[in-house]
């Protein structure tokens, strides 16, 4: 190994802005500097020669074509090139155009990049976009560079420069919530390093969304004072209001940063000498629906790695929309832990990149022989702490829930200022090695050995897209310490390993082999080989699977035990796809099929014999419902708002215009008419998601609905009722609410949660739109949610400093009980049981029947499992992922649970040590998805009808 480089840089390519960190020998390290700013802009401008400008210069360019910039190249790394205007540029080029800018500053700044450059990266990017990365540093001649993964990154930065402690086998959670890009991730320290137990983020959410929704609030109003500069400012049709656009965006994402500072900011519009007020109020109000959706999706990354709250060191949080207070916030109120927010929070990514390696590792040349097998892990010297000499930001401290944490720039060109804290133990990362190969070496086959150098390493389940699933990845990891599962417990007492249940010696039965099953049917295991996304649903008697290959979906029908009946290839290739069961029917649902220029596509599959139906675009929908073989579904892309769609054929019956324009995330245009089951039930299936806004909720609610009219919103405080058998409104009226605030029908009454009113709903007679009731709570209790729970009964969460359930009378809107809850209450119709357990998520914990009439506990699901969550529910039943513990061994299980008595109809062992990603069930079967192995496994149901 030659001699340690005693200068490097450290790159963070986000994707929104690239930072980059430079340390010269044993000095601290220093952010560079891109034109005065630590910040520099990712944007790509191509000029009509194809010559690329990046950054800031790149932005003021495309204020004369905006067609030929690239903002987010980042977003573009599988899609292998570009068209910028004329020219059509690579990935690689883009990418090595940012990192060609940072090498220049970083020679500017005294340090040859060359040989010594540390490139950060996604944990959950696989071999194929690392590869593109590492193309684009041989292109910008780097010469070799060492990847590190960004939440090890961040958590290097977090332990060493900020102090957080975190004992041996405590996590970290790593809130990364960028300008494009959410990434959570749990991060756990080893005793011999850091090792990433949980990845999850949401590829559509960051700090660019926000700013759409401040667009779309800010276009209500301009649109009302002066249609025609909105319409120039939504739709431009010159490149001067193209212009004017981004300026007006530009704006926008100043007045939303301004605001975590001030209590108001202006926003100029564009061609006018006028300007309109955001206030920090309007910033949550229309922001807080988005960052629910990262609070909820850390809640998933934990929940899948199996940690729980109390084991959390801490929550740090990076990245540019971070900034925003109401981020720190809602963590904090969720979770209870304060979040560390550091004073710019775009730099510890970058910053840890230098730590993690620390000068310690020496990246292999290109061409150097591979090794001939997988080193163990390498012995490292301990890393310099705060006390070798790296300073310390001055704020880096918890943030309460009422805290506005500010940002205090400071000279970039200096060290980075700050106290010093009492420095966490040295933690040596485990290092693998990292794949790459000389230039123009091909792809590595799997289990090839790999050229390159060591970085930490990782365990890479695939990220949580924003599709149709439910995320219930469950990690055990047993090392040395203590991991919880259910009550029970596991660690070190004096010199033994042992498991403890309530403080007593485990009363296991001694069979630890996986298989073991009583109750339940097994079936042989399905392996859905290689390929792209997988899933699979049970229905109709059936398992049926899904995987995206090249060119197509290949879906497979097979029963709960024996060989597979048929095979249907859809033309699509998606991103993500899912299945739904309708009847005889089975719909096959792509999200950014490739094949249809990115929008989401759909395919109907007759189950008798696997005949394709027909394949089409089937973008910007929600299915409200399905009656018969028709699909009601609210359409959320130009005016049409309700759309009647024969299943059979994929044509449409009728459309039903609305009220068209900007809709945000969390809008609904359109809702079903819910009613309790009568004795002769209306035969259509309602989608459990038809309550909220999760695409599926893998509980098949007892709900029924009424077939023949649906809700709309029709514009600001207009909602009508929809004769479903032509399409024509039947009845209208005013209301004081919006779709974008939480809404439902049910008991012939539309209810709103009051628009400017936290704690208030008010009920409208679908018959006229008379006003029937209204509802409050206490002042500072606020309203957050409410779904039926009972015939002639909503459940209303709300919260103060706790949860509370509410159970409110939809004949006169007063309450009927109040129940404190200790978590965040969530609860299904099931087999017309109330089933309340906690969860911010699809899933239960704990689960029990409640009395709807009194909400009064009735008797607990499972009793008796070690670990009671409910992940899926069909038939007044529910199946639970859980563990068997026998002595010091744990074997993964499923459980099915009747809903009528509580008690544990069947359970199934399960491969050990696979990763349950998915959990479908039918009247009949219960299918786990192992998207790792790419395995499903199939348990029939005993007594089913």
């Amino acid at each position: 190994m030659g001699p340690t480089p005693t200068h490097r840089l450290a790159i963070d390519l986000g994707t929104c802005h690239t930072v980059a960190v430079v340390r010269r020998g044993d000095e601290a390290p220093r952010a560079l500097l891109f034109d005065g700013s630590p910040v520099m802009p990712s944007g790509i401008y191509a000029d009509e020669q194809g010559r690329v400008t990046v950054g800031r210069d790149a932005e003021r360019l495309s204020q004369l074509s905006p067609e030929r910039f690239e903002p987010y190249p980042k977003r573009s790394i599988d899609e292998g090139a570009v068209l910028l205007g004329s020219s059509e540029v690579t990935v690689v080029e883009m990418l090595a155009s940012l990192l060609r800018r940072a090498a220049e500053e970083s020679l500017q700044a005294g340090v040859n990049p060359v040989g010594s450059t540390v490139l950060t990266c996604p944990a959950d990017w696989g071999g194929q976009r690392r590869g593109v990365l590492l193309e684009a540093a041989r292109a910008a001649q780097l010469g070799p560079v060492v990847l590190v993964d960004e939440p090890i990154a961040a958590a290097e930065y977090c332990l060493r420069v900020l102090g957080q402690q975190v004992a041996p086998l405590q996590s970290l959670a790593v809130f990364d919530f960028g300008g494009g890009t959410l990434d959570v991730s749990v991060v756990r320290r080893e005793f011999d390093g850091l090792r990433v137990l949980g990845l999850g983020g949401l590829d559509d959410l960051g700090g660019v969304d926000i700013d759409a929704a401040l667009v779309g609030h800010l276009g209500q109003l301009i649109g009302y004072r002066n249609p025609e500069l909105w319409q120039r400012l939504s739709n431009p049709d010159s490149t001067a209001a193209k212009r004017d656009r981004r300026e007006f965006w530009s704006e926008v994402r100043a007045a939303k940063e301004m605001l975590s500072r001030a209590a108001s900011a202006p926003v100029h519009l564009p061609g006018t000498d006028e300007a309109v007020h955001l206030t920090r109020e309007e910033l949550e109000r229309v922001a807080g629906p988005l960052i629910d959706r990262a609070v909820d999706e850390t809640r998933r990354v934990l929940e899948r790695a199996g940690v729980d709250v109390r084991q959390l060191a801490g929550i740090f949080l990076v990245g540019g929309s971070s900034r925003i207070p109401l981020v720190a916030s809602r963590l904090h109120a969720r979770f209870g832990v304060a979040p560390v927010v550091p004073e710019q929070p775009e730099l510890p990514v970058a910053y840890g990149g230098i730590l993690a390696i620390g000068g310690r590792a020496q990246p292999a040349q290109y061409g150097t022989p591979p090794p001939t097998h997988t080193p163990p892990p390498m012995h490292t010297p301990p890393m310099h702490t705060p006390s070798s000499g790296i300073p310390m930001p001055v704020s880096a401290t918890p943030v309460s829930p009422s805290a506005h944490p500010v940002s205090v720039p400071f000279p970039v060109s200096a060290p980075f200022p700050g106290a010093q804290a009492s420095p966490a133990p040295p933690m040596p990362p485990r290092m693998i090695p990292q794949q790459s190969g000389p230039p123009g070496a091909p792809p590595m086959a799997p289990g090839q050995p790999a050229y390159g150098v060591g970085v930490p390493v990782v365990q890479q389940p695939r990220r949580r897209r924003t599709g149709p699933w439910i995320a219930l990845v469950i990690v055990l990891a047993i090392i040395g310490g203590c991991v919880y599962g259910g009550n029970r417990l596991f660690g070190w007492v004096g010199d033994q390993f042992q498991s403890v249940k309530d403080g007593f010696p485990d009363l296991g039965n001694g069979d630890s082999g996986p298989g073991k099953s009583e109750g339940l049917t097994v079936g042989e295991p399905i392996s859905l080989g290689a390929g792209g996304k997988v899933t699979a649903v049970a229905g109709a008697g059936a398992v049926f699977t899904a995987v995206v290959n090249s060119g197509k979906v290949d879906v497979d029908a097979y029963p709960t035990t024996g060989a597979k009946r048929w095979t249907a290839n859809v033309p699509m290739e998606p991103e993500d796809v899912s299945l739904r069961v309708v009847g005889d029917l089975l719909i096959v649902d792509g999200e950014r099929d490739t094949q249809r220029d990115g929008k989401n596509a759909r395919s109907v599959i007759s189950i008798g014999d696997g005949t394709v139906k027909w394949t089409d675009k089937w973008d910007s929908r929600i299915d409200l419902f399905y009656a018969g073989t028709d699909a009601i579904t609210e359409i959320r892309d130009g005016d049409t708002a309700v759309q009647r769609t024969d299943l059979l054929t994929g044509k449409a019956r009728w459309s039903h215009k609305g009220k068209g324009g900007f809709i945000t995330t969390g809008d609904r245009l359109v809702q079903p008419s819910l009613v309790w089951p009568a004795e002769k039930r209306s035969g259509a299936l309602v989608p459990s998601y038809a309550l909220t806004f999760q695409n599926t909720i893998p509980f098949q609610e007892s709900l029924d609905v009424d077939p023949g009219t649906v809700v709309q919103m029709q514009s600001e405080g207009k909602a009508g009722v929809v004769d479903l058998s032509n399409g024509q409104l039947k009845a209208n009226g005013t209301v004081a609410s919006a779709g974008d605030l939480p809404w439902i029908a049910y008991a012939g009454l539309a209810i709103f949660k009051k628009k400017d009113a936290d704690n208030s709903i008010v009920a409208y007679r679908l018959s006229d739109f008379g006003l029937a009731w209204e509802f409050k709570t206490t002042a500072g209790v606020d309203i957050e949610d409410f779904r039926p729970c009972g015939e002639a009964l909503i459940c209303v969460k709300a919260k103060q400093s706790s949860y509370s359930l509410i159970g409110v009378g939809t004949a006169d809107g007063k309450p009927k009980w109040t129940k404190p809850e200790k978590d965040e209450p969530n609860w299904y119709v099931l087999d017309g049981r109330l089933v309340l357990g906690g969860g911010a998520f699809t899933s239960i914990q704990d689960p029990i029947v409640s009395d709807p009439g009194n909400g009064n506990d009735k008797y607990a699901l499972g009793a008796g499992l070690s670990s009671k969550n409910a992940y899926a529910g069909s038939s007044g039943r529910v199946a639970m992922v859980t563990i068997r513990l026998t002595g010091t061994d744990t074997v993964w299980q499923v459980a099915v649970v009747g809903t009528a008595d509580g008690k544990v109809i069947g359970t199934a062992d399960y491969d050990k040590d696979n990763i349950i990603t998915d959990v479908s069930m039918s009247a009949d079967t219960v299918v786990l998805i192992d998207e790792k192995t790419r395995k499903i496994y199939r348990f029939g149901i005993p007594g089913a009808k």
